[in-house]
């Protein structure tokens, strides 16, 4: 693969297949990205910054056998640019203080740089792997330094623990394996919840989402995808993203549940063209409930590629003036009744409904 074209490509890919040793923080309002994945023996740090006025990405990529390193900077749309380390020498040795502290590995115009190991005052081994501008990056191993055992072994981001990693105690017994978060350790079962003054990130190991009652956002777009692969629960309460025309769920391979409260997505009228909620492509996805009154005037609401769903309840007046409904490739579990709809069709106005259509299966 040639990273400086297809980095997004290896991205999607990596998190998708190899997410139990991935951590990817996004920014879900400007699309912003980092964090460190490892695939087998090649680890990669990326830093995607796409705020107002600056689109930059900086990807480093190392390989735990051969200890090799590159670095890969650009814009977004644009072929990465990869960093010039014809300079870079390999098992230098630098005194870091004048009683015996040292760095042996990487140099690279007199800075250390790349793989190597540090050693204390004492001669004792406190950390192989990289180090990049002072911090340690992507991957290492840190080491007691009253037995010379593991203390941990895994990866880094800005300096910190952050990923997946091995917490070893005294004795090289493990302690903790799972994901780390600037340096601890976070379990299992994560759970992230956005409240009024929240900002809109969320990690990629995070299995379930909380907005609380009144949350909103000035995006117009709110789109759940790559690289959150570890979402299975998705709630969100009452009277959210009023502003939001666009709310898109695509591709959480993990995802079980949608729950949406009551006049969330309640659009004004002046923000109805080309609004659409969109869920598809998310191959476990089993429930869908949508409160009443929420997508009031969003235009299209459509259900594409489900095969898991069994359960879509929409209450009192959701999608109101919806122009259209599509249901599409839902593995023909509507022809068998598999799939319980309820669209509370006493208090749902269906006379809005301009265009209803269920591609492949057809209710009766």
């Amino acid at each position: 693969m040639d990273w400086r074209k297809d980095w997004r490509e290896y991205l999607t890919t990596t998190v998708s297949k190899e997410m139990k040793e991935c951590m990817i923080r996004v920014n879900i309002e400007n699309g912003s990205m980092s964090g460190v994945c490892k695939r087998g023996e090649e680890v990669v740090e990326v830093t995607w910054n796409r705020r107002e006025n600056e689109n930059n990405v900086e990807l480093i990529l190392v390989h735990l056998k051969n200890h090799s390193i590159r670095v890969l900077k650009g814009s977004e749309g644009e072929e990465l640019t990869e960093m010039d380390l014809s300079e870079l020498v390999e098992n230098e040795i630098v005194d870091l203080n004048v009683d015996g502290r040292r760095w042996e590995g990487g140099v690279l115009k007199e800075d250390v740089f790349g793989y190597g190991r540090l050693y204390d005052e004492e001669n004792r081994i406190e950390y192989d792997g990289w180090i990049i501008e002072g911090k340690k990056r992507c991957y290492g191993i840190e080491y007691w330094s009253d037995t010379g055992l593991m203390k941990y072994s895994g990866c880094y981001f800005n300096g910190l623990k952050n990923g997946y990693g091995i917490l070893y105690d005294l004795k090289g017994n493990v302690i903790y394996r799972g994901y780390f978060n600037d340096d601890c350790g976070i379990g299992e079962n994560i759970e992230m919840k956005w409240g009024r003054n929240s900002e809109l990130s969320i990690d990629s190991y995070v299995v379930t989402l909380m907005i609380t009652n009144g949350f909103s956002s000035a995006n117009s777009s709110l789109i759940l995808n790559y690289p959150l692969m570890s979402l299975k629960q998705i709630e969100i309460g009452n009277d959210c993203f009023k502003k939001v025309s666009q709310f898109v769920i695509d591709g959480l391979s993990e995802l079980e549940s949608v729950k949406i409260g009551w006049s969330s997505f309640y659009l004004d009228k002046s923000l109805r063209r080309d609004s659409k909620c969109v869920i598809m492509n998310c191959d476990r996805l089993k429930e869908i409930h949508v409160g009443g009154f929420s997508f009031c005037y969003c235009e299209s609401f459509e259900l594409k590629n489900l095969p898991s769903l069994i359960s879509i309840q929409l209450d009192e007046s959701s999608f109101y003036q919806c122009n259209s409904v599509i249901f599409e490739s839902m593995n023909d579990r509507m022809n068998n009744k598999q799939i319980y709809i309820d669209f509370n069709l006493s208090l749902l106005d269906m006379r809005f409904f301009k265009e209803i259509m269920i591609q492949e299966n057809r209710m009766n």
